[in-house]
């Protein structure tokens, strides 16, 4: 092997150590919820994300409406479904009613998982939100 070829490989194989670990921006928006309703926003983890744990972590922050306020949620695909046909589910991250927050939560490659903005109980007001989600590696 070259002299240039063992440069270029010892430089990538730096930049896999450096880089690796460096958080993936999945979004990073304003987003508008209408009074009475919902935004939600789904992600699925690759599967070539190789063998460290993942987490997707982010946070939001409102504005807008009498207490500018939301309510987070994150789910998996099936307890998504079972949320949205109103059966028996269960959240990954649940913060009701909140002006801000961040959230943090563990992902499977392969997997699809969703966040859902709900501004249901608001019935005067819509709420702005921005909203800041990445892959990042435990």
């Amino acid at each position: 092997m070259s002299r240039h070829a063992i440069f270029i490989s010892l430089i990538f194989a730096i930049a896999l150590v450096v880089y690796a670990g460096e958080p993936r921006s999945l979004m990073d928006q304003m987003v508008v919820v209408d009074r009475g309703d919902f935004k939600d926003f789904h992600f699925r983890i690759p599967e070539d994300e190789g063998t460290e744990p993942l987490k997707i972590r982010g946070s939001f922050k409102t504005n807008g409406g009498l207490n500018d306020d939301v309510t987070f949620r994150a789910f998996t695909q099936e307890n998504y479904v079972k949320w949205f046909s109103h059966y028996k589910h269960e959240e990954l991250v649940m913060l009701v009613k909140r002006k801000e927050g961040t959230f943090e939560f563990v992902v499977t490659p392969g997997q699809t998982y969703y966040v859902v903005l709900d501004n249901f109980f608001s019935t005067v007001s819509k709420k702005k939100i921005q909203l800041k989600i990445e892959l990042v590696s435990e």
